[in-house]
C-alpha cells in the first residue's frame, strides 16, 4: 500500500477470509475486471488449497493481469514473434533488468535455471531465449528436491552420482539462476570461475561478517573462485 501511495497509485485491498468459496473469489475478480477505476489486479499466491488457482487466474482480464500469469499472457510470452503479453511476471523481468544494469551479457551465453515454476522458472527461460542466450537449461523441480534431500543425507556414491548428473548443466553455465524457494542451495563448487549467480530469493538470510567482507571460502554458497562474491537478490 505504501509503495503504491509513493508512486501516486490508488490501492484497493480486497481482504477475503481463508475459507472463502471459489464462487465468491470469482465474483470479486469479475467486479474488478468491470471496474474502470481499476487498471491492475494482483491475486496473492498461493491461494488456500480448496481453491483452484488456475481457474482464478483464468478469470482475470489479461489487460489487468499485472502478474502476467493469466493463460493469455503466458501464451503470448512463450510464443516467439509480435504477440507480446500485456504484462510479464515481475520476478523474471526484474532479473533481466538486474543483468542489464550490471552489464552481465546474456547473448551467446549458456544459462542454467534451477526451478521450473510457472511464476519464475518457465517465464525466465522464455525471456532469456528472447534475449539471445545460446542455451537455456531448466533443472526440473523434482531434481531440485533431490538436491535438497541429498544435501541433508549422509554422503554416498549413489548420492554423488545423482548429484553430478543433475549439476552437469549448472557446472558449465555462464549464468546460474536459482529460483527454488530455498536459501543457500547453490554451493560455490557447483559454479565455474567467472560465472554469475542470481538468487531470486524469498528467504531473508542475514549477512554474516564473512559475507560482508566478501571473504567466503569456495565451499560456501555464492563464493565463486576467482570472481569474488555475487549475491544478487531480486
Amino acid at each position: 500500500r505504501e509503495a503504491c501511495e509513493e508512486a501516486g497509485m490508488r490501492f484497493f485491498h480486497e481482504h477475503l477470509p481463508w475459507d472463502v468459496q471459489q464462487g465468491q473469489v470469482l465474483d470479486v475478480l469479475r467486479r474488478l475486471n468491470a471496474d474502470e477505476k481499476v487498471h491492475g489486479i494482483l491475486l496473492q499466491l498461493p491461494v488456500p488449497p480448496h481453491l483452484s488457482e488456475s481457474r482464478l487466474l483464468e478469470c482475470i482480464d489479461p489487460r489487468k493481469d499485472v502478474d502476467g500469469l493469466s493463460p493469455e499472457n503466458i501464451a503470448r510470452l512463450s510464443t516467439r514473434g509480435i504477440w507480446r503479453p500485456s504484462f510479464m511476471p515481475c520476478a523474471p523481468l526484474g532479473c533481466m533488468e538486474l543483468l542489464w544494469r550490471e552489464n552481465i551479457p546474456v547473448r551467446g551465453c549458456s544459462v542454467a535455471i534451477l526451478g521450473d515454476s510457472n511464476i519464475v522458472g518457465m517465464p525466465m527461460s522464455w525471456l532469456l531465449r528472447d534475449a539471445g542466450a545460446a542455451s537455456v537449461t531448466l533443472v526440473h523441480s523434482r531434481a531440485v528436491e533431490l538436491l535438497k534431500k541429498i544435501r541433508t543425507e549422509e554422503p554416498s556414491s549413489h548420492n554423488a552420482a545423482t548429484r553430478e548428473r543433475i549439476l552437469m548443466p549448472v557446472r558449465g553455465a555462464d549464468v546460474v539462476i536459482a529460483a527454488v524457494g530455498c536459501a543457500e542451495l547453490v554451493r560455490g563448487d557447483w559454479v565455474k570461475p567467472g560465472a554469475t549467480v542470481v538468487d531470486i530469493g524469498i528467504n531473508a538470510v542475514p549477512l554474516s561478517a564473512a559475507e560482508t567482507q566478501e571473504t567466503l571460502d569456495t565451499e560456501s554458497a555464492y563464493s565463486l573462485p576467482g570472481t569474488g562474491l555475487f549475491r544478487f537478490e531480486v
